[in-house]
């Protein structure tokens, strides 16, 4: 008699919580989404879906070891973080070629590592699962999860030879050789930034041409050559070459594609880009970072059709969506939050100047934990400033403008910032206040 295919799932047990900001769930009933989702889903595709004990001990372990090990298919929902899933998917990717299948809802934030590898995302909108959200995840999961299962494990896709290899001395030399490479690279990279911006271009160019993408074998390398062209050269169609000519193992890893996306964008390619941004977010996930890119691309889009006289009304809401999603990822991010209350302003809905007020105070607030914690992200001290406009804060500005005079511009980047101040004040409706906003703008043009 066949043997029943078996199924060995791997997720939380009991009701914990998400770690999600609202709207999205604040707690989930992982016994529910395991009764009324997950389990109907693998038996109706022939598995006999079994999900590991709650208790502990060295006995159990051992049965999970070969659970792990021997199970047809292992599936993992990773919807919050849980070292025990992390260390079990780990297990799975080392013995297994194959049939290892990530899950999670698609509000999920997994640890970088996983956010590199595929997964199927679900929607799960509410704590307590009602029927239609179990009915829409179950077919969510019955047709995706066939085809994930072909998907190979990083282990032995990314490891030659694995796992029938001996251990080599020789490779391990290799790897040695790889990261002394890599440090060479990263010391001529450093030494061309900082040479005199009259000198740095020309020089930049010479080590480009002389560099072969597809020889590269480091992500760590590709990514820093990708920055260093980004910065030094402001090179878009480079960038996309050489994105294009690295390894396909390197080129296809998710933050080499949100960038090549952010680089169609400003060659002017819009649309490409969120479309490409879109699929990273259907194969990977969302994360405060792509649905801020998307969001971005719309309000270029938006932008593009005021110029050209026809305002798309479309694009700034799709603008202001997306915004909204990658502000509710995570509250702590500014990127998105602080592209909102100008946004919806420009929009003049009802509730929408309120909705502007309290989204630049949330952001600002992110902004200011960021600044204590230390943050070294050059766009910090400008989003703040352009936040102090947004919530109508004139002590902050203030303060603001006159560290901008102290510190100099450049810190600040004021030849980049002074286009959206303005159009920060030109949104104001009271004339006393927007007279004294106007006058901190003629003080940050000349300082």
């Amino acid at each position: 008699m066949p043997i029943r295919p078996i199924c060995f799932v791997v997720m939380p047990f009991g009701t914990k919580e998400t770690g999600a900001t609202q709207p999205n769930p604040l707690r989930i009933d992982f016994d529910a989404l395991w009764r009324d989702a997950i389990s109907p889903a693998l038996e109706s595709l022939g598995y006999r879906a079994v999900r590991a004990d709650q208790d502990t001990g060295a006995v159990i372990v051992k049965e999970m070891l070969e659970r792990l090990f021997f199970s047809h298919l292992v599936v993992a929902d990773i919807s919050i973080a849980n070292a025990n899933a992390y260390y079990e998917i780990g297990v799975r990717h080392a013995a297994r070629e194959d049939n290892c299948v990530l899950i999670a809802a698609d509000w999920a934030m997994p640890v970088f590592d996983l956010q590199q590898i595929r997964r199927i995302p679900y929607s799960l909108p509410e704590e307590r699962i009602s029927d239609d959200t179990a009915l829409r995840i179950r077919n969510t999961l019955t047709n995706a999860i066939p085809e994930a299962c072909a998907g190979r494990s990083p282990v032995h896709t990314l490891i030659s030879g694995y796992p029938s290899i001996p251990a080599d001395n020789r490779r391990a030399q290799e790897l040695a050789d790889q990261l002394d490479e890599f440090e060479t690279l990263r010391g001529q990279l450093l030494a061309i930034r900082n040479m005199p911006a009259q000198d740095r271009l020309a020089v930049a160019d010479v080590f480009l041409s002389n560099l072969m993408p597809a020889d590269i074998r480091l992500d760590a390398a590709a990514i820093e050559i990708f920055h260093f062209i980004r910065d030094v050269c402001g090179d878009w169609s480079r960038t996309i070459a050489f994105i294009d000519a690295l390894p396909a193992g390197i080129r296809n890893t998710p933050y080499l594609r949100e960038q090549r996306a952010l680089a169609q964008s400003y060659q002017g390619s819009h649309t490409d880009a969120v479309a490409a941004l879109e699929a990273l977010i259907r194969l990977y996930g969302d994360s405060c970072e792509r649905s801020g890119l998307i969001g971005g691309r719309y309000k270029k889009l938006y932008n593009a059709s005021i110029q050209a006289g026809k305002p798309d009304r479309r694009m700034l809401d799709r603008a202001i969506k997306a915004y909204e999603r990658g502000m509710f990822l995570n509250l702590n991010e500014y990127y998105c939050s602080c592209n909102l209350p100008q946004l919806y302003r420009e929009r003049d809905d009802d509730g929408d100047n309120e909705q502007a007020n309290a989204v630049a105070a949330v952001a600002r607030l992110a902004c200011e934990r960021a600044r204590q914690r230390g943050n070294a992200d050059e766009w910090l001290k400008p989003t703040l400033l352009g936040l102090a406009f947004s919530e109508r804060n004139p002590a902050l500005a203030r303060q603001l403008t006159l560290e901008v005079e102290r510190e100099g511009s450049d810190a600040w980047k004021i030849g980049s910032t002074l286009a959206d101040l303005r159009r920060h004040v030109s949104q104001m409706k009271n004339p006393a206040i927007e007279a004294d906003f106007s006058a901190l703008i003629d003080r940050l043009a000349t300082a």
